[in-house]
């Protein structure tokens, strides 16, 4: 007896099986087109990209009635409850900086187009991706070249291409994946794929912005781990190690002096120092349940001149959705990358470290559609080549 579809039925045309690459498209055309888009038409788009989102898994589950990947909606639904505690809760307060429903909206985005892309993932078309990868290296390339340099920290760097410098950064780290994929799905000749390479890394390394580099390290370092026979069969070892890793980096920094590193990561970790001082001031409601998604916006003695969020998605959300809301934060990465094999592992785990030290992919859906999609086309590949 088959079971039944709890999904409801609104009538879709079957042609909405392609709406997961409509949605890519709609992404691929937001981001190429921010800079020059004005504000209510980037919201309108946003909005619209979300919805098209949602219709995508409504669809795809209508006609396959898969549902094992709806799992990943139960930590999203848990973190929205609690998101709006946290709203409850600071608007209780009646503190300075009130946290905001349009940052809810926008701190979900991500992983709206997560799940749609790995429930959907089946449906990706390559080729969509490969006129993805070419659009964005086309247009940082023309935006190098034509537009005069921008200046961040005494320093010239390449013109960005879509929002700022940080978020251009991690599209071309996207973009870079996105080549790798389609030459190891063996739809990219080995020679255009070391041309199409060393592109992306000569405007990464014009761009300047050293954390979208950290987190394409720490991808590849994951990956080439998880390449491991022993541990590829043996998944919570690599969680162990990256425990005990974070343990001796922590001990390691209470023995050296820090004004160095401080330097490097331009006053982030005073900054954290001094959001760390915060939290341990708050009482246990506040610390258990946050403040509130887009609350963590304050000066601070670094950064004097502007408020700024925590720079720091782990932070963000230990700022905004409390202890709770962190927990429920690492069990989604980890449901993500422990299921169907592990095949996104390496890309959770990277991601997680990557937004320990800045506000990387999480604060950045226009950028992380791409990293997302990568995952789950290459996810769809190896299900279809092991099959």
């Amino acid at each position: 007896m088959a079971a039944p579809n709890f999904i409801p039925h609104f009538g879709l045309p079957s042609r909405l099986e392609q709406m997961i690459n409509v949605a890519i498209g709609a992404q691929l055309f937001l981001l190429l087109g921010f800079d020059y888009f004005p504000a209510a038409l980037r919201l309108v788009l946003a909005g619209g990209i979300n919805l098209l989102y949602i219709f995508a898994i409504v669809a795809y589950l209508q006609r396959t009635g898969d549902r094992k990947d709806l799992i990943l909606f139960l930590p999203v639904g848990i973190f929205v409850f609690m998101g709006l505690i946290g709203l409850a809760l600071e608007q209780m307060s009646q503190t300075q900086n009130q946290a905001s429903v349009l940052a809810a909206v926008r701190q979900l985005s991500p992983y709206v187009a997560l799940i749609a892309l790995v429930i959907c993932r089946r449906e990706i078309s390559p080729a969509l991706l490969a006129i993805c990868a070419f659009s964005i290296l086309a247009s940082a390339a023309l935006h190098a070249v034509f537009l005069p340099n921008v200046f961040l920290n005494n320093s010239q760097r390449f013109a960005p291409f879509s929002t700022n410098l940080h978020a251009s950064g991690y599209a071309l780290v996207g973009t870079l994946l996105l080549f790798w994929f389609l030459y190891t799905s063996e739809r990219l000749k080995p020679v255009w794929f070391i041309l199409f390479a060393l592109v992306c890394l000569f405007l990464l390394n014009g761009n300047g912005v050293r954390t979208p580099i950290l987190f394409l390290l720490f991808y590849l370092g994951f990956e080439m781990l998880l390449s491991n026979p022993f541990l590829r069969h043996n998944r919570s070892v690599i969680l162990v190690l990256c425990a005990v890793t974070l343990v001796a980096v922590a001990a390691v920094a209470m023995t050296i002096d820090l004004s160095v590193f401080n330097q490097f990561s331009s006053g982030r970790l005073s900054n954290y120092g001094e959001r760390f001082d915060l939290l341990n001031q708050r009482d246990l409601q506040t610390l258990l349940f946050g403040t509130g998604p887009g609350s963590d916006l304050l000066k601070t003695s670094t950064w004097w001149w502007d408020e700024k969020d925590s720079h720091s998605d782990v932070l963000k959300i230990l700022w905004g959705g409390g202890v709770l809301g962190l927990i429920v934060f690492l069990w989604f990465w980890l449901l993500v990358g422990l299921r169907n094999q592990g095949v996104l592992l390496a890309l959770s785990l990277a991601l997680l470290a990557a937004s320990c030290v800045s506000n990387a992919y999480l604060s950045r859906p226009n950028s992380a559609f791409l990293l997302f999609a990568f995952g789950a086309a290459r996810q769809a590949y190896l299900e279809r080549k092991t099959a």
